[in-house]
């Protein structure tokens, strides 16, 4: 049993790592936005609690707020200010900059390919679209032009946080860049179902997966393709604009062009 001076020590001692613990939370909200008072990773108890304690509750009280209070245990701001533990924020990073690093060694492949009926390249292009918030792009652009690059405001949990960690994880498997080329096979097959178009289905079938994803990916085609497909449901609903005649046949034309361009491609180096 523990003499009342080590009962005295313990008991300076948790008030002392408490108030370091205060300075802690109070630092990370100053100067990170971090609202940890109160929260599941504050290990602060009622100061009147202490000389409550026995030995052991005291060193272990300790121990969490020394756990708490090291350096190597940080936290940073979900959207809404509530804490992230830094080592689950460190772990998504890592994960995104692996992807980000397939992405961009795939692009530079393509971005300096001549873009059809323009004087620029398909790089250019694309910048030139860059609109100051990504997600205006559409999701084939946002992921294979311009991957995330989050930070701790744009993610709204530690839930969240730990799903993105999955969804990476998923992302950096060996097969996942050819699981999007077929899904985006598949999606201009869906959309091409209602708009009657055998000789341009046709070429696209002939491409192949590379052609194919350079022609989805870093090309209006997808656009046009989605926009085509709008059009004939508003056709088919008796919802059809005088403007979408016209879009569509310059739609048309343009697919033709840019699958006849992507089938030149060679990707082979």
């Amino acid at each position: 049993m523990a003499s009342r001076e080590e009962l005295n020590q313990l008991r300076a001692e948790a008030r002392r790592r408490h108030r370091a613990a205060t300075r802690k939370v109070s630092r990370l909200k100053t100067e990170r936005g971090v609202n940890l008072s109160g929260s599941k990773n504050d290990p602060r108890r009622d100061l009147g609690r202490i000389k409550t304690y026995n030995a052991r509750q005291l060193r272990a009280y300790i121990n969490d707020l020394n756990k708490f209070t090291s350096r190597s245990n940080q936290f940073v701001a979900d959207a809404h200010g509530r804490p992230v533990p830094g080592s689950l924020w460190q772990q998504y990073k890592n994960l995104e900059r692996q992807y980000n690093q397939r992405v961009e060694s795939a692009f530079r492949r393509v971005a300096d390919m001549p873009y059809p009926g323009g004087d620029w390249t398909i790089g250019e292009r694309l910048a030139s679209l860059q609109p100051r918030h990504p997600q205006v792009l559409s999701p084939a652009v946002n992921s294979l032009y311009n991957p995330p690059r989050r930070r701790p405001s744009n993610v709204v949990s530690e839930r969240a946080l730990r799903r993105l960690i999955g969804d990476m994880k998923e992302r950096l498997k060996p097969g996942y860049f050819d699981k999007l080329i077929k899904n985006a096979r598949d999606e201009y097959s869906q959309m091409s179902a209602l708009l009657h178009q055998p000789d341009l289905d046709k070429a696209v079938a002939n491409l192949t997966d590379e052609q194919f994803q350079v022609l989805w990916n870093y090309t209006s085609f997808a656009t046009a393709e989605s926009m085509k497909y709008e059009i004939a449901k508003d056709l088919l609903a008796d919802k059809q604009k005088p403007w979408q005649t016209e879009y569509r046949e310059q739609a048309i034309e343009n697919a033709w062009e840019l699958v006849q361009w992507a089938s030149t491609l060679d990707l082979d180096r």
